[in-house]
């Protein structure tokens, strides 16, 4: 698969085009916005256990690691003998968390995200809506955070937008199952009335760290829009997910943007004897296949190479 551009005025249209109502609520997944299982491989290369080859072998495969299709992250690197799993505990381990947080390298995403923000500011004002954008960030794999990781992440969304900035921030990590069940009453809450928030404020962030395959209905109901790091799992009929998109079809209205990613286990097994116009096929049918439950379109969260 060739790497597929970032075309930020190209998003914005795919964003926009089946809206017909302002867009209140972004859902995001962080590692969308910026790669922490990289950025956790360049720490462990690179400080953590020093290695200059090692670290030069990520650095050398950067262009093959953006055009993966596949959610393996550490197998693009075969050299460092990790697993992602051995990733996402140096991610939950509090000694290393914040520096991973803080060092982790920005999306292409991230670095145009700001133009999108303003586009759909534009947009909403000639829905009659001139209140914030709520994003909901999930720092899924990170599964705890604290004040200071939040600060880190508060600082990530001044890309949004950098001019008008005046963020609140609010935390669900450790809430309770009663709490997320009822997420659609404190949702509102939390987005749209608090008297402590700042009214001038153009951007609102809310932090959870619930897989998105494993939200609870009255979460998906909430966004108007969804970046979906990692979609495995939702073609699955035995989890609530696949009852929630296909059944009730919950998110029919909204535009979903993921990776170009092979979800289906049987096919990443075949992959190494697929041409290159069998796999544009597969990527093609899952398109067609999900917009009969909602309207995906594939963009790759890239990592800037220097030529």
């Amino acid at each position: 698969m060739s790497e597929i551009p970032f075309d930020a005025a190209k998003l914005n249209g795919m964003l926009m085009s089946d809206i017909t109502k302002p867009v209140k609520t972004v859902y995001i997944d962080l590692q969308y916005l910026q790669d922490l299982y990289l950025g956790t491989m360049v720490l462990l290369t690179s400080t953590i256990n020093p290695d200059k080859e090692k670290f030069n072998h990520i650095v050398s495969n950067i262009s093959k690691y953006n055009s993966r299709v596949v959610y393996d992250h550490a197998g693009c690197f075969p050299d460092l003998h990790l697993t992602d799993e051995s990733l996402r505990e140096y991610m939950n381990d509090p000694q290393y968390r914040n520096v991973i947080l803080c060092s982790s390298p920005a999306t292409t995403l991230t670095l145009e995200f700001s133009k999108i923000h303003n586009f759909i500011r534009t947009r909403n004002v000639h829905h009659g809506y001139t209140g914030p954008i709520s994003y909901w960030i999930n720092t899924f794999p990170i599964t705890t955070c604290d004040e200071n990781d939040h600060i880190v992440i508060k600082e990530k969304i001044l890309y949004f937008d950098p001019e008008n900035y005046l963020a609140n921030l609010f935390d669900l990590h450790g809430r309770s199952a009663e709490f997320l069940e009822t997420l659609q009453r404190e949702y509102v809450d939390l987005f749209q009335q608090p008297e402590s928030w700042n009214k001038e404020a153009t951007v609102r962030v809310a932090l959870t760290s619930t897989p998105f395959t494993k939200l609870s209905k009255e979460s998906l109901i909430q966004p108007d829009a969804f970046f979906i790091y990692d979609l495995e799992g939702v073609d699955d009929p035995s989890k609530n997910i696949y009852d929630y998109l296909v059944n009730q079809k919950l998110i029919e209205d909204c535009p979903v943007f993921a990776p170009e990613r092979l979800w289906d286990r049987d096919l990443i097994k075949k992959l190494p004897y697929l041409t290159q116009q069998q796999r544009d096929g597969i990527f093609a049918a899952t398109m067609l296949t999900t917009s009969m439950y909602f309207a995906l379109t594939y963009l790759n969260p890239n990592i800037l190479v220097e030529e």
